[in-house]
């Protein structure tokens, strides 16, 4: 009779450890994939299921926290992170001397960031470390350092960042990664630069498509066009990648390679085909094409709000309807398509230059229109207004901003536009009280 209750023992331990070695094989080899640039999620949700199985035929098993903590990693990389949360929360709970507790409470830390819960965040990644392991002390202060970069801290995080270097010899890479994140946010394109570039040093390769991306990305801000290209070369492993290669080459003028590099991702459902179809907009916009141009600004829309670029198609297409309107106004002889207000509408069409596009050269020459081929509208002071705030405060023009506030206060002396540009640029303004 032992012998039958060993071999049955025996028979429950090899087939618990042979479903969790599965599970646990299903897992790296989706973390692997991840690694190199793909999903992952198949051999993900193998895991799930396996681990499922654990804790359904085992449910009293001392290895119930082994299944709880991978089946909680498995929704974590399958970004299902209510779902990681509460295996986590299981095992903090219920397995208070787990050896996965710390990383149990770790992965927390991570799943609080990603939701926005920066403060508590924090307290978590500091009960993390509390165990002492040094492999999870240095995962806790990376994540630190990510949570200092999106709530707006770069310069924390470029703090913390160098203290991370000086104190650990491992995960260099991954830092110097997210300190050249925090340089391009605070606009130092060259340290942004640096940083990237010892990353790569320090991983030994370019398989990363995250770190490919951004230092194509840093060159291409730096007017380094070509450095950007060569960067991605003809590597497509990565479909960011291959439409950050067709915005390249339309900036740099090789408009039917950027057509053909961009046409795959345009019947994309998601980000990537709306940043496809706002290319291929500009790209038709720039060749003339203003009708195609149209068309691809409204299906970047039709896509999906997915913000910066979203608001650009936006921007751009009301500016071309504009446009049109103005254009069929002057060509018509009857009243259809009237602009009861063109004046207005170049306004506009500044506004939009200005503020949505950030184009200051296109605005500042839609302002002008104003004023100049419209003197007599109200709209001519506000828009020389602009205009000097413009030249002031973007472009730091201090002859044109002296000329157009001379401009201004000769032609509507009265107007509340003159009034207050008196008293903001009055510093521009001859001193007349010295001999």
């Amino acid at each position: 009779m032992n012998r039958l209750i060993l071999g049955i023992l025996l028979l429950i331990n090899c087939a618990y450890y042979n479903t969790f070695y599965n599970a646990r094989k299903y897992f790296d080899d989706g973390l692997k994939q991840q690694k190199e640039g793909r999903s992952g999620a198949q051999d993900f949700q193998k895991s799930v299921l396996k681990c499922n199985k654990v804790i359904a035929r085992y449910p009293g098993s001392k290895w119930m926290d082994d299944a709880l903590f991978l089946l909680g990693k498995n929704f974590y990389y399958l970004d299902q992170l209510s779902k990681a949360k509460l295996n986590f929360r299981k095992i903090i709970e219920h397995y208070p001397d787990s050896p996965f507790y710390p990383e149990s409470m770790l992965y927390l830390g991570k799943i609080s960031m990603e939701e926005g819960g920066f403060t508590e965040a924090f307290i978590l990644l500091d009960r993390a470390t509390d165990s002492g392991d040094l492999k999870i002390k240095m995962e806790a202060f990376k994540t630190k350092l990510e949570i200092h970069l999106r709530s707006d801290s770069p310069e924390e995080a470029i703090a913390a960042g160098k203290e991370f270097i000086n104190e650990y010899s491992a995960h260099k890479a991954e830092v110097y990664y997210i300190m050249g994140n925090a340089y391009s946010r605070i606009g130092d394109h060259e340290k942004a630069l640096e940083m990237y570039k010892k990353s790569i040093s320090e991983a030994k390769d370019l398989k990363l498509d995250g770190l490919r991306y951004k230092l194509a990305s840093v060159y291409m801000e730096l007017d380094s066009l070509a450095k950007a290209l060569s960067v991605i070369g003809e590597y497509k492993g990565s479909d960011s990648l291959v439409v950050l290669k067709g915005k390249i080459q339309r900036k740099i003028g090789r408009s039917e390679e950027a057509e053909e590099t961009l046409k795959f991702a345009k019947n994309w459902r998601n980000e990537l085909g709306a940043i496809a179809n706002y290319e291929l907009g500009f790209l038709k916009e720039t060749e003339g094409d203003l009708e195609k141009a149209e068309k691809f600004y409204s299906k970047t829309i039709e896509i999906g709000n997915f913000g910066r670029i979203t608001n650009l198609a936006r921007a751009r297409k009301d500016i071309l309807s504009m446009l049109s309107l103005l254009d069929r106004d002057t060509s018509v002889s009857d009243s259809t398509g009237y602009v009861e207000d063109p004046a207005y509408v170049y306004f506009r069409i500044g506004e939009l230059y200005y503020i949505e596009i950030n184009d200051q050269e296109s605005a500042i020459e839609n302002y002008k229109k104003v004023f100049m081929d419209f003197p007599e509208s109200v709209y001519a002071p506000k828009a020389i207004y602009v205009l000097l705030n413009i030249l002031s405060r973007e472009l730091n023009d201090s002859s044109q901003v002296s000329f157009y506030l001379f401009k201004l206060k000769d032609l509507y002396p009265e107007t509340e536009f003159a009034k207050k540009a008196l008293e903001e640029f009055s510093g521009f303004l001859p001193d007349t009280t010295s001999n």
